[in-house]
């Protein structure tokens, strides 16, 4: 603390001289100041602008508003009537989403469908794979690594994915959705029976 004083010592000095040059001069001309109110308000006004000198700046978070809390998270499920995620098995009471992989056979057009309906969801986290070797994306160990759970649209995948990947699955819940390959992507009839199946399954 003493050498923080020596050092800015003159600092404080030079800058009670400036105002006083310049106050006093301002109030010769207007004759409005007598000598005690001139010390005071040099005084005061050179000790404000050194203490902001002196105190840091406080750290912003440059991506503060990007930031989704959780408290957020749990209200927007309050509105939308959901309940925090809970899928048995896991312990998300940390977790502030869960992530879902959707596997059809070429992601081609149910997957997909099912990764932009719930891109925005509020409690999850997306992803969708194929689990022919021509998909469009072929699902991969770090895709299973990754889920929380799998939402497969027929049995076969299902059985593609236990079979391919049994070590990866084993404790990973993988819930067959029962939608036939009778879709385009982002057809209608698709969507309407995509958000009537995976919510219960997911939040009850």
């Amino acid at each position: 603390m003493i050498l923080h004083g020596l050092l800015f010592r003159p600092f404080v000095a030079a800058h009670r001289v400036r105002w006083a040059i310049l106050v006093r001069e301002r109030s010769a001309r207007r004759g409005l100041m007598t000598a005690h109110d001139l010390e005071s308000a040099v005084s005061a006004r050179v000790d404000r602008r050194i203490f902001r000198r002196i105190q840091p700046m406080p750290q912003k978070d440059k991506h503060w508003k990007l930031v989704y809390t959780r408290s957020e998270k749990l209200r927007r499920a309050e509105q939308l009537g959901m309940e925090y995620p809970c899928v048995e098995g896991l312990q998300l009471a940390e977790r502030e989403c869960v992530n879902v992989l959707f596997v059809c056979s070429r992601n081609q057009w149910r997957s997909p469908t099912a990764e932009r309906v719930f891109r925005r969801h509020p409690l999850m986290s997306v992803r969708s794979a194929g689990t022919s070797p021509n998909a469009r994306r072929t699902i991969s160990a770090d895709d299973l690594r990754w889920a929380d759970v799998v939402m497969a649209m027929e049995h076969k995948h299902r059985d593609r994915i236990v079979a391919g990947f049994p070590r990866l699955v084993e404790h990973t819940p993988i819930h067959v959705l029962d939608i036939p390959d009778d879709y385009r992507e982002m057809d209608p009839e698709l969507i309407e029976l995509l958000a009537q199946t995976v919510p219960p399954l997911l939040f009850g």
